[in-house]
């Protein structure tokens, strides 16, 4: 499923992890949060953590880590987000824009362990890998064609962060086409 710096993951290891990032949310995340943030760093930790919020009916949106930390406090304040997700490699950028951004309550490092993370401000709770246990998969949240599936940023012609939402139905009406124009089974 997954070959991502010399790591290799199965379908069935990709979703165990994923199930656990989608768990974890579902208790922690309040039912109107719409928005979980996430550095994509073209980890194994970021394509689990994408796939984790969807499963969690949560939309998602990446944090490129290489933006410059203003961009990063911008895009989370836009997104009204209170939790993020962090791979080990990106904690300095994740650290700082945790403890900077007000609204963040939670924030969730899976391939970390708390010994090995810096310290954050009062009010956020920290979860890392060993925090991550379910006993069984995460309950399936109904999910409506109009309920948003990401949030993209451009800056467009201001210079200033805009997000765009691509709803499920956006994507069904896509992956449809493709499946008619390439005869995808």
């Amino acid at each position: 499923a997954l070959d991502v710096d010399s790591r290799v993951l199965t379908y069935a290891e990709l979703w165990e992890q994923a199930s656990k990032i989608a768990a974890t949310l579902q208790m922690v995340c309040d039912p109107t949060e719409r928005f979980v943030g996430f550095w994509a760093d073209r980890g194994v930790t970021s394509f689990a953590a994408m796939l984790g919020i969807l499963a969690a009916g949560r939309a998602y949106f990446p944090l490129n880590p290489k933006f410059p930390i203003q961009r990063s406090l911008e895009v989370v304040r836009l997104a009204g987000c209170r939790t993020v997700i962090s791979p080990q490699q990106c904690a300095d950028i994740a650290v700082q824009v945790a403890n900077a951004v007000f609204g963040i309550t939670t924030l969730l490092v899976p391939d970390a362990e708390r010994s090995a993370w810096p310290a954050m401000r009062e009010g956020i709770t920290c979860l890392f890998g060993s925090d991550l246990r379910m006993a069984s998969a995460p309950a399936e949240p109904p999910v409506a064609a109009s309920d948003p599936a990401y949030l993209l940023f451009t800056s467009g012609s201001t210079g200033k962060p805009k997000g765009v939402v691509i709803n499920h139905g956006n994507i069904r009406a896509y992956l449809t086409h493709l499946g008619r124009t390439y005869d995808l089974t």
